[in-house]
Formats: structure tokens, sequence, C-alpha cells
């Protein structure tokens, strides 16, 4: 639903006197609903965990049967966790049963997709889906990340709405992977079957603010669509009023644990702590003859997994999953049904591109065809003086090997050339002493993995191993992404000497201040200003 239309706006208007009421936990909107039946206009949803005969309501405790000119309608939700109705056209996908707990439907996929597996190294217990493949909007096909739910990668504590986060992912530093078929999460074994790290998020609790970005990893080969390759054809808008009145917005659930399952959107409800934008409620379609309470549309393990339109437009991610009674939306129907919460794509892209530090503008990856299967480049780019110049990078098979290191070397010319000055003679003292050390950090830290590329330091690093051996009239960076390269500088004294030894960081300390200006020089310049240095 627009979030800007008048019914929106009037649900948000009485929700804070209608969650003064006592047993009311959640307010939302959708269609009005009479012993199961749809009557056909809108209600201003009203979400508490029992219905009681009016005669038990104390006057003053009792909804409103209107409010802000549309009538109410008060319906039981209950067990809310992470993770009459017209029959469904024939061929739309049914809801599932949920898999027996010894099957563990969470390998490991060689292409990653939308549906496929996620966890975080922090707890292996906690699973669940990637929703989209998204890429950086101005660096298309190079900078690629997966969408999931935030409590995904986290280590929960209790049970239903009572679940908290007691361990959140760390950003750039928290490794990302599969679920092996032993069930073993393999980002924790060494990251041997991770495939990127931890990259943004934002978090409220039970809520569309359930967002995580993880980085893939260059070589990590992936899919713009969803497992056994359906493309993904764009971005689905969100349901309009009277699509609510029909209940006639079709969805489809790509999850790790129940694969396609099919229902539609009934309502939206909304967390006034994570601002105006609601979640929708989706009910599964049920398969004729069988008990509502016997089929899902999610189930905990689909957390993250992408809902979107039949013609295969994304328009959210599953959050979490809910209980309702059956017969307010199956007339004259026992026991329960089972609906999923799901956050609305639009407002997480507008969320990642406006409203977290740092900012992140992402957009799904759409193949082109079930066949459209990219691998993340090995190759990132950094701005020399504005000019964009390749940086070599490990592959990620490369990253993952555990081999010792090799001795530290510098080459026999440069070594002769630096110990020609005082100051140059540091310089190779400091190197043969510290240089393993730096090695280590930079293969192996992720802190200092990422200010290694992030800063461009790894771009000057590799230009400047290259200036001996090409023209003299080659020459350092003035200017580092768009940043002074003393600015390259500071940030990597700051994150090794955080990250380091303590007797690399004294030696750091001690000599990074002492460290000449060289933003522009050629090699023979910077042998000259190393010679002009005092020791």
């Amino acid at each position: 639903m627009d979030t800007d239309s008048e019914f929106h706006a009037a649900v948000r208007r009485a929700e804070e006197t209608l969650l003064r009421i006592p047993g009311v936990h959640a307010v939302g909107g959708g269609a009005k609903r009479a012993g199961g039946v749809n009557q056909g206009f809108l209600a201003i949803q009203v979400y508490v965990d029992r219905k009681l005969p009016l005669a038990e309501v104390a006057p003053d405790e009792r909804v409103p049967s209107t409010m802000e000119g549309y009538p109410t309608n008060v319906v039981a939700m209950t067990n809310r966790r992470y993770a009459v109705l017209p029959q469904p056209a024939p061929g739309e996908p049914l809801g599932k049963r949920e898999p027996p707990p010894d099957v563990d439907m969470q390998l490991a996929d060689e292409v990653l997709a939308g549906g496929g597996p996620i966890t975080g190294r922090i707890d292996d217990q906690s699973r669940g889906s990637i929703g989209l493949l998204m890429e950086d909007v101005a660096a298309p096909g190079k900078k690629i990340y997966a969408l999931t739910c935030f409590h995904s990668l986290c280590k929960l504590d209790g049970v239903e709405n009572k679940q908290q986060v007691i361990e959140a992912p760390v950003r750039e530093k928290t490794v990302v992977g599969q679920v092996d078929p032993n069930g073993d999460c393999s980002s924790s074994h060494c990251c041997n079957d991770g495939y990127g790290e931890f990259w943004q998020g934002d978090f409220v609790p039970h809520s569309w603010r359930d967002i995580a970005l993880v980085r893939l990893r260059p070589g990590t080969k992936y899919f713009g669509g969803i497992k056994d390759h359906l493309p993904i054809k764009g971005i689905a808008p969100n349901p309009t009023e009277a699509q609510y009145r029909d209940d006639s917005y079709l969805v489809r659930k790509y999850g790790n644990r129940t694969g396609e399952t099919g229902g539609r959107i009934v309502h939206f409800v909304s967390n006034p702590a994570a601002g105006p934008v609601a979640q929708f409620i989706v009910v599964p379609h049920i398969p004729p003859g069988t008990p509502p309470d016997a089929v899902y549309f999610g189930i905990p393990g689909d957390s993250g997994a992408a809902v979107v339109t039949p013609d295969v437009r994304a328009m959210g991610i599953v959050t979490g999953v809910a209980e309702f009674e059956a017969k307010e939306f199956f007339p004259e129907t026992p026991g329960k049904v089972n609906g999923t919460l799901v956050a609305p794509l639009n407002a997480i892209m507008i969320q990642l591109r406006d409203n977290v530090t740092p900012k992140y503008n992402v957009t799904p990856v759409l193949a082109t065809s079930p066949a459209d299967i990219r691998t993340v480049p090995a190759n990132l780019t950094a701005l020399f003086d504005g000019e964009e110049v390749p940086v070599r990078m490990p592959s990620a098979a490369a990253a993952r090997q555990d081999t010792p290191l090799r001795p530290t070397e510098i080459g026999v010319r440069v070594r002769d050339d630096l110990s020609a000055s005082p100051f140059g003679r540091e310089l190779v003292a400091f190197w043969e002493r510290h240089g393993a050390e730096l090695v280590n950090l930079v293969n192996h830290d992720r802190q200092v993995i990422a200010t290694w590329h992030r800063s461009g330091a790894s771009a000057v690093y590799q230009h400047l191993g290259r200036l001996p051996d090409v023209d003299a009239a080659a020459r350092l960076p003035v200017t580092v992404n768009d940043e002074p390269l003393a600015d390259c500088v500071t940030r990597m004294h700051a994150v090794l000497a955080r990250r380091g030894s303590d007797g690399l960081r004294a030696a750091l300390d001690d000599l990074v201040p002492r460290l000449p200006e060289l933003a522009g020089l050629s090699y023979p310049r910077i042998l000259a200003t190393f010679d002009a240095t005092r020791v």
C-alpha cells in the first residue's frame, strides 16, 4: 500500500490511542472481515493476544467500533517470532507443511541465489535465507551483496515475541557463510565456506527494520534471481487500497527451509519504534481439505527469503511469522492459521540509501536469463588523482589458504637504493623486523583488510612497488579516492596500531610522524627526499 495514502495516515493517527488499550500489542490495516468473510471495505486492524467476549471487557478498555472514519477489526495474533479468502487460481503455489525437524534443507550452494542458505559465524543455530542479490548502483557488477534479515546473523535468546538479540554481527568483520550437509555452520571453521562479511545493517526488533547486507568476496558465483534459476524481473509496487479490499495481491516466497510457497497479502501491521513504514501479513493458500494450521507460507529458517509477485518482481523479504485465529479468514473454521510478516523492499532500499551510516545505494541484480551466472570480480579499483586504476585482489580460494607465510623480502635494487641514505636504512630495518606481521595482518585481519582496500592503501602499495621499474616520470598520486595521500597513511597507521603487536605499534608511532611528504613524487625524487631527511 502507498504509505502516504489517507487510509495509511488514518491508521498512524489511531495507533497511539489504540496501543494504550490493555491487551492491544499492534495496529495495522486491511479488509474488514466478519465470520471469516471479506466485507469489501477497509478497516483498522487491532491486534490482541486473545479476543474476549464484550461483556468481559471493561467499558474503558474496549476497542472503539470506528476510528478516524474507518471501522475497526479486532484480530488475535499470537506466537509472533522470527521467521473468507478466495481460492487461488490453478497453478498458484500453495502453502507447505513444515519439514520434519531431522530434515536439514540448508545445504551449501555453489552459486548464490535468492532462497539459498545464510548464517553467521556468531551462532550456527540462527539460520536464514538469502533474499536477493544486490549490486551497488554506482558500481554495477563490481560490488555485490546478499540481502537478508539482520536477526539471521545474530545469536538469539528467548521464545516467540520475547526473542532478543544477545550477540550481533560486527560490520566488515563477522564472516557469513552457508550450512554444510552435517548441519554445521562452515563459516565458523576458518571460514572454509564463508562467502562474505556482514557489511551493513539496521535493526528494530519485530519490525520491518530487520536488514542485513553481506558483501560477497571476489570469486564468488551468484545469480540475480531465485534458486533453480528463476530471474528476478524488477521491483513490484506495494499493495493498493483496492487490493486490500478484495484480497487480490498474490505473492510467492522462495525460502531455504520450505522452498516455494504461495499466499496473499491480507493486512499490514506497524511497529511505532520503527517509524511509519508497516510490514505486510501474508496468509498461505490452503490446499483443499487441509486444516489451515497444517501449512505455512514461511517458517523459522525462511527469514530473509525473497517475496515476489507472480510475474517474479521482488516486493519484500520475510522477517518473521505469527499465528492468527483461522476463523478470521476462513468461515466457521476452528484453530489457527499461520501468517508470515514481510518487510517492503522499497522501504529497505531507501533505508540503506538514506538513513544508515555509511550509506549503501543498492538495487536487485536482474539476471537476463536462467543461465546468467556471474562471478564477483577479483579486481577492485581506486582513484589516483581522479583517475580509476585497478587493484589486484586475491581470489576467494586464495584467501582461504592457510599455508605458512614465506619470509618477506625487498627487491635487491630497492634495498640497495634505500640503503644509500640513513632514513632509507631505517625503512629497510623496519620492514625486516615487522614485514611478516604486516603481511599477516593485511591478509587475515578483517579490520585491517577493510581499511587496506577502502582507504586505497592496497592500490598505493601496488603502484609504489612498480615505480622502480617504470618510466622515471611516473609518480605517486596526490589524492587517493578523492582524499589526500596523507589521509590514507593516517588510516592505515591507526588500524595497524590498533590490531598489531605492541612492538609494531611502537615502531609505527615512531616512524610515521617522521615520514616526509611523498605525494606527487617520482621514484628518483622519493630517494632524494629520503636522503635529505634527518634521522
